[in-house]
């Protein structure tokens, strides 16, 4: 007995606009670019040594420091105020300002770097009594 052939009507294939754009991952670029340049403050923040520091108007426009590497070293903010503190070897080294402009830097020489670190704790406790608090 011979098998009844059926004709099947196949449609024509159908060509999508963006046939993989479901598959491709997506980006938020603007998260990306916030992450980045989160990144660049905290290379562009620099804790000069003594030395490298120089002199300048306290009120000359300049971008507060960021971020600090970990260590004795500290960037705090007070409603429009900055404050820097770390510790260079036997030297504390302060800068402090408003927000927007230079500061005003302040270098103390110790015998040693224990007399330092104390008074790097005792500033950052002082500063933390005065509303100061670390960058997040």
């Amino acid at each position: 007995m011979p098998v009844p052939v059926f004709a099947v009507a196949i449609p024509p294939p159908v060509l999508l606009e963006k046939p993989l754009a479901s598959l491709l991952p997506t980006f938020d670029l603007r998260s990306i670019a916030r992450t980045a340049l989160g990144f660049c403050e905290a290379a562009i923040t620099s804790l000069p040594a003594p030395g490298e520091i120089v002199a300048g108007d306290p009120t000359a426009p300049a971008p507060p420091p960021g971020p600090v590497p970990a260590g004795d070293s500290r960037s705090m903010r007070h409603e429009s105020q900055f404050v820097l503190v770390y510790r260079h070897g036997s030297s504390l080294v302060v800068r402090r300002g408003m927000i927007g402009q230079r500061g005003v830097w302040r270098v103390v020489d110790y015998p040693g770097p224990a007399q330092a670190a104390t008074a790097y704790a005792a500033e950052c406790s002082r500063l933390r009594g005065q509303g100061f608090r670390d960058l997040a």
